[in-house]
This record gives structure tokens, sequence and C-alpha cells, in this order.
């Protein structure tokens, strides 16, 4: 099999759970027999499936799942995809994202999206060790402090594109913007629902 992108953002999965889990076993076994496949796009799915896939498949250069529907997602596994450019996670409520230190694993990615997260305070924390990152998405951008903020954006030199979502009444937006004004490779910011 020499397949290397897989599609499935228009599977619709069976609402019964027992065709549900015999499907979903049946997928993961038969994504571990494809070692060329590099780049996946997944449909609404549970972070599970999501880590399953990955744990068979380290090899994969590109992974989106825009439609994550529970509400804490491990990095665990996606820590080990060594070769890993860009990753793109987004729940359909907000997502507390687990081991995020896993992500400094990921020294290839280049463009990292990480949407409706909980946590963003620790996410923040890793992302601004995250150097070699060129595009960079993060939102919901609530319950950060100034310092969080300096410190997650203030090391990112090769970050050409920012954006970031949903920064309410708390978010140190000042601070944002003075500390991304610093970044000499920035030439593409968004702002929104600040």
């Amino acid at each position: 099999v020499n397949t290397k992108h897989l599609d499935m953002r228009k599977v619709q999965i069976t609402d019964k759970p027992e065709l549900r889990k015999t499907w979903r076993s049946d997928c993961i076994k038969a994504l571990s027999k494809v070692h060329t496949l590099v780049k996946l796009d997944l449909c609404r799915c549970s972070s599970d499936f999501l880590d399953e896939i990955v744990a068979v498949c380290p090899q994969l250069e590109y992974i989106s799942a825009k439609a994550i529907k529970n509400s804490q997602i491990n990095m665990t596994n996606l820590g080990n995809c060594q070769n890993l450019i860009e990753l793109n996670i987004r729940g359909l409520e907000g997502i507390t994202v687990i081991n995020v230190s896993a992500l400094m694993n990921l020294t290839k990615l280049k463009h990292l999206s990480l949407i409706t997260v909980k946590n963003m305070s620790e996410v923040l924390e890793v992302v601004g060790k995250m150097t070699q990152l060129e595009s960079l998405e993060l939102g919901e951008m609530i319950n950060v402090t100034e310092t969080q903020v300096i410190q997650g954006f203030s090391q990112l030199t090769n970050l050409k594109r920012l954006r970031l979502k949903k920064g309410k009444l708390d978010c140190p937006t000042n601070a944002i913007m003075q500390t991304i004004s610093k970044l000499p490779s920035l030439n593409h910011l968004e702002l929104i629902n600040f």
C-alpha cells in the first residue's frame, strides 16, 4: 500500500456502539499496516481515536482533527510523531490539553493550531519554547497572565504568522501586542474576538 493521504472528514460513523467499536478497531488495524501514510484529516471523532491512530502511525507529518468531541486530549502519543510538520487540533467545545510538554518532542513542527483550549496558560508555557514554529493559532486566550503571554511569545523568533482567538476582558492584550511587536519574522497577525 502506497497511500500517503487519508481524508476521513466526511466519514459517517454509525451510532450503534457495537458496530462503532468494531469499525474503530478494524480502522486502527488497517492503518497500522500503512507505513507510507504522512497526511491525516479526521472527521468528528474522539481524542481517543486520534490517540490510537498516532500510536500506530508515528510517521505522520500532517494531522488535522478539527472536531474533537471530548473535553480532553492527551499529547503523549502525538509527541512521538517525530516527523510532524503541521498539527491542527480543535475541540467542538473547550478541551483540556493533557501532557502538553510532549509537544516539545516535535522539533520539526512548523505549524501548530490549538483552538478551543481551556488550559491555555499551560499550553503557552510549552509553546513559548518551540522556537522552530513559523505559524501559530491559539484560542481561547482566557485565564492567561501578562507574564505567561510574554514568556509564551517572546522566544518565537521564527514565527511568521500568528492567529489568536477569543481574548476576553481579562486577556493581557497590551502585553501580547508589545511582545509580538518585537518578533523579527512576524508578517501576518490576526486577533479574533478581542
